[in-house]
C-alpha cells in the first residue's frame, strides 16, 4: 500500500473527529460499543501472536519488551505511559519512556527495575533514587531510555535514566533536547508509604547514559501533573493537571531553556471575569 503523509495525516484526523462524533451520539443513545468509521485501509487481519491486528500492508515490530533484560543489569519496568522520540547523531534515536508506577501500589512495587522479588534492586544506585519507601528501597517510578538504530531496525541499548519517583504519567519534549516527566500523584510521607512529597516535573536529558541526579522543579508546581507543551519561541511552558477540578498552568522560566533557574506559575483566568470557572471539569 502506498501511503503518503499527507493522506496519513487526513486520515488520523478524520478518525479522531469521527471518533468524537461517535462518542457524543452514543452517550446520547446509551450505546457502549464503537465502530471505526474510517474506510480505505482494508479489514484487520488477525495478528498468530495476539498482539496488534493490522491491515494487510501494515506491519509492527517489539522493541522491547517489560521484564527484558536492559544493559544496567535492571529488568525493563512496566507500565509505560508517555514517551518521546529524539535524534541523535547519525541514524539513532533516543525513545525516553514514563513508567507509570505508583509508590504506594503493592503491585507496582513487582512491576519496578528490581524485578518482581525486587532481586536486582541491588543494581540501582539508590543515592541517585529521588525516594524511598520508609525502609530505603527506591520507589519504582521513573523513566527508560531505549536507544535505536532507525537504519538497522535495531535496538543498540537500553537502560535506566529517572528512578524513585511516583506515577509518571506524562510529560512532554523540550526544544532543547530533554524528557519533562511529570508524577500524576499528591502521595506524601503522612499519608502513603514514601519518604517525601510528590506531585512534580523532573527534566531527564536523551543523552544521559545512565540515571540522572533526581531534581524536582518545584516552581512548575506541586500538583497531579499531566501533559507539558513548551513555546519554542518564547520558552514558557504550558501545563496541564489530571483531575476534574484541574486547572491550566502557564509557567515562565526565569531563564529560557534553564528551568532549573525557576519561574513564576500562572493558572489560567478570563481577563475582566474574576469569577469565571477555569477548572477542567468532566
Amino acid at each position: 500500500m502506498n501511503l503518503h503523509r499527507r493522506g496519513l495525516i487526513a486520515s488520523s484526523a478524520a478518525l479522531a473527529f469521527a471518533g468524537l462524533a461517535r462518542h457524543a451520539s452514543a452517550q446520547t443513545a446509551g450505546e457502549e460499543t464503537y465502530v471505526n468509521e474510517v474506510h480505505g485501509y482494508g479489514p484487520l487481519i488477525t495478528d498468530p501472536n495476539r498482539l496488534l491486528d493490522l491491515p494487510e500492508g501494515f506491519s509492527y515490530q517489539v522493541v522491547v519488551q517489560g521484564g527484558d533484560t536492559m544493559d544496567d543489569g535492571l529488568f525493563v519496568p512496566g507500565q509505560p505511559d508517555g514517551m518521546a522520540c529524539f535524534p541523535l547523531e547519525g541514524s539513532r534515536v533516543a525513545l525516553v519512556v514514563n513508567h507509570e508506577l505508583k509508590g504506594s501500589s503493592g503491585l507496582h512495587r513487582n512491576l519496578g527495575p528490581g524485578g518482581l522479588h525486587e532481586e536486582r534492586l541491588g543494581l540501582l544506585d539508590a543515592a541517585k533514587a529521588y525516594d524511598t519507601y520508609k525502609d530505603g528501597r527506591p520507589l519504582p517510578g521513573g523513566c527508560s531510555t531505549i536507544i535505536y538504530d532507525l537504519q538497522t531496525r535495531q535496538k543498540v541499548s537500553q537502560h535506566l535514566t529517572l528512578a524513585g519517583t511516583s506515577t509518571n504519567c506524562c510529560g512532554g519534549p523540550t526544544p532543547w533536547g530533554s524528557w519533562l516527566s511529570c508524577e500524576e500523584t499528591l502521595e506524601t510521607p503522612a499519608d502513603a508509604d514514601v519518604a517525601k512529597n510528590h506531585g512534580w516535573v523532573f527534566e531527564v536529558p536523551a543523552t544521559a547514559t545512565g540515571l540522572v541526579d533526581p531534581v524536582p522543579l518545584k516552581a512548575m508546581g506541586r500538583f497531579d501533573h499531566e501533559a507539558v507543551c513548551i513555546d519554542p519561541r518564547t520558552g514558557m511552558v504550558y501545563l496541564t493537571e489530571d483531575d476534574h477540578t484541574g486547572l491550566f498552568y502557564r509557567f515562565i522560566p526565569n531563564t529560557p531553556g534553564e528551568l532549573v533557574r525557576g519561574g513564576k506559575l500562572q493558572a489560567l483566568a478570563w481577563k475582566g471575569v474574576p469569577a469565571a470557572d477555569t477548572r477542567n471539569h468532566d
